[in-house]
């Protein structure tokens, strides 16, 4: 399918089917939700009216002896009944637009499900694959990360302890914020520290800095395996569609094949009737019959394809293609032996044309 002159990719459609389906759903709730409300408008509306009227009244008998007093009110009540109907109308409105909206939502998501070939099925499977393939590649990547992290954490022989100082130096600036420690106090907690880090041969240096370079790395790599399992979940959850819609073009393909050989069978059908008949005319004493007892039972179902659209059908969409027994309710089987008494005409048997004529 293309789309502005480009051509769709099937993940693409799916994508943008699944789009149109959530708008048409939020559509069909945002009109239930509206039909709710006018509703209870429409009979507050009757509510209203029924007041203005029983006031109006009153008014108008109370005219000559004060019955200004009801003004104020007969004014609050036209007031309430013109908010009521045009909030029903601007509903209306709306609904009528979301209708119109849903016809066009239907008919796109329609269109897009026209199928899927064997080719974009075998992508979308090599697209899985490599999914996969990539999240398995960066799980074992993170393990051997991990495990790099954690032999650099055992070459940091003063690690804890230097976690332990480090903390303590938080808390320490946080009393000195408070007032509740002195300068010196952090100087000999930094002279500690200072041993740890910058010792003689910088050795715990090295291992520390070695240490945060696995530590990044781990994590660098936990964040490109949380995209690759992101991006493999969303293939696989693409799956079920993919072959939804390459099975519809199975379907279509077969419907196809069905409806023309159903269309055969059933010409075929009514020929048989027509020669049976034909053949009782022939011989009024006959008995036997080429139809079976419940021969009336002959029913074709019709399937929601396209192939069926515009189909000749006895009830398309109860899903009847041909159905004997409502042939013969509504007559259809009537001349079929006058049709086949014409092809005996038709191929030069006119004499026996004329002796099978009652």
């Amino acid at each position: 399918m293309a789309l502005n002159g480009k051509t769709e990719s099937l993940h693409d459609r799916l994508k943008r089917k699944d789009a149109l389906t959530a708008e048409l759903s939020s559509n069909r709730a945002e009109k239930g939700r509206l039909s709710t409300e006018t509703h209870y408008h429409r009979t507050r509306l009757r509510d209203v009216r029924a007041e203005l009227d029983a006031l109006s009244r009153t008014a108008e008998q109370d005219e000559g002896r004060g019955g200004a007093q009801y003004h104020p009110r007969l004014n609050a009540v036209r007031q309430d009944l013109e908010d009521l109907t045009q909030t029903i109308s601007t509903a209306e409105h709306r609904v009528q637009d979301l209708q119109a909206r849903d016809a066009e939502l239907q008919e796109q998501i329609e269109a897009l499900d026209a199928g899927a070939s064997a080719k974009e099925v075998l992508a979308h499977q090599d697209a899985l694959g490599e999914a996969q393939a990539e999240v398995e590649r960066l799980e074992a990547l993170v393990a051997s990360a991990e495990q790099a992290s954690e032999q650099a954490a055992s070459a940091c022989g003063d690690d804890a302890r230097l976690d332990r100082l480090l903390g303590q130096r938080e808390d320490l600036l946080a009393d000195m914020a408070a007032g509740e420690a002195d300068q010196a106090a952090l100087d000999l907690l930094d002279a500690e520290i200072k041993e740890i880090v910058d010792d003689e041969d910088s050795q715990q240096a090295r291992a520390l800095s070695t240490l945060r370079d696995k530590n990044q790395a781990v994590n660098g790599l936990r964040r490109r395996l949380e995209r690759a399992q992101r991006y493999c979940e969303d293939v696989k959850s693409r799956t079920p569609g993919v072959l939804e819609q390459f099975l519809r073009r199975c379907a279509e393909e077969v419907g196809d094949d069905y409806l023309e050989h159903a269309q055969g069978l059933q010409r075929a059908f009514e020929r048989l009737r027509g020669i049976d008949a034909l053949m009782s005319e022939v011989l009024p004493g006959r008995t036997e019959s080429l139809m079976p007892g419940q021969w009336y039972r002959m029913l074709l179902p019709a399937f929601n394809l396209r192939a069926f659209e515009g189909a000749t059908a006895h009830d398309l969409h109860g899903g009847v293609l041909f159905s004997a027994d409502h042939a013969l309710r509504l007559g259809q089987f009537d001349r079929l032996a006058d049709q086949e008494r014409e092809r005996l005409e038709a191929q030069g048997f006119v004499e026996l044309a004329k002796h099978s004529v009652r």
